[in-house]
C-alpha cells in the first residue's frame, strides 16, 4: 500500500524539508531533492518513489559528511573515501562524493601533497620518511614523487638539523646521542645523521665528534 505525503515543513536546522509520511515515519530532503521528485503534500509515495527518496536521502548524507570531514581537516582523497567507509556508507555513493568534491575543486591531491610537502620539510623530516608519511595518507605516487622533487637535499638538511642542535658546541657522547635519537625519529638514517656529525666537527674522532 502506498504511502502519503500528510504535509512537508521546514527542518529547523540545515534548510532541509521535512516529509511527514502518512505511516509516522519523517524523512528529511533537502529542497532541490524534493523539486527533483516532484514531491508535494498530499501526494502517494509507491515502492519506486520510497526507493529514489531513500537513495538521494544517502546521497546527501554522504556528501554532507564529505563535506564537514574537509571542512576541519585536510585528507587526500583516498582518505576521505576511507573514512566516509568507516561510517558506513555505500561505497558508491562514497566514491561519487569524492569524485564530487574534486569536480568542484575543493579537494585536490596535488593541492594536498604539496602542502604535506612543505609541512615536513619545514619539520626536518627526511625524504625517505616525508614519503612514507604521504603514502600512508593515501596520496598517489606520482604525486608523491611531483610534490617531493623540489624536497631539500638530504645531506644539506641533515647538516642543518646538526648544525641547530650544536649551536656552535661539540658535543659529548651524551649529546650525540640525544641528536640522533631526535634526527632518527625524523626518519633521517643512522649512518646519515653519523657522517653530518663528522661533518660538522672533522677534527673530532673516527666515530663521531670528540668529547666536549
Amino acid at each position: 500500500m502506498p504511502l502519503t505525503v500528510d504535509k512537508m515543513s521546514p527542518a529547523k536546522r540545515g534548510g532541509a524539508i521535512l516529509l511527514h509520511l502518512s505511516d509516522g515515519s519523517v524523512t528529511r530532503l533537502s529542497p532541490s531533492a524534493v523539486v527533483e521528485l516532484g514531491i508535494t503534500a498530499g501526494c502517494e509515495i509507491g515502492e519506486e518513489m520510497r526507493a529514489e527518496i531513500d537513495a538521494l536521502r544517502i546521497s546527501e548524507q554522504t556528501r554532507k559528511t564529505a563535506v564537514n570531514i574537509i571542512s576541519v581537516t585536510s585528507v587526500s582523497s583516498a582518505e576521505l573515501k576511507k573514512r566516509l567507509l568507516r561510517k558506513g556508507y555505500p561505497e558508491g555513493e562514497c566514491e561519487a562524493a569524492v569524485g564530487w568534491l574534486c569536480d568542484l575543486g575543493v579537494l585536490d591531491d596535488a593541492v594536498f601533497a604539496e602542502g604535506l610537502a612543505a609541512k615536513y620539510a619545514d619539520a626536518g623530516t627526511s625524504l625517505r620518511a616525508a614519503a612514507e608519511k604521504m603514502r600512508e595518507k593515501g596520496v598517489p605516487r606520482d604525486l608523491i614523487e611531483a610534490a617531493l622533487a623540489d624536497y631539500p637535499d638530504p645531506d644539506g638538511a641533515l647538516d642543518h638539523l646538526v648544525a641547530k642542535a650544536l649551536r656552535g658546541r661539540e658535543p659529548g657522547r651524551e649529546t650525540q646521542a640525544k641528536i640522533i635519537a631526535s634526527l632518527a625519529r625524523k626518519g633521517f638514517r643512522y649512518e646519515d645523521i653519523r657522517a653530518a656529525l663528522r661533518r660538522a666537527c672533522p677534527e673530532g674522532a673516527d666515530d663521531g665528534c670528540a668529547e666536549a
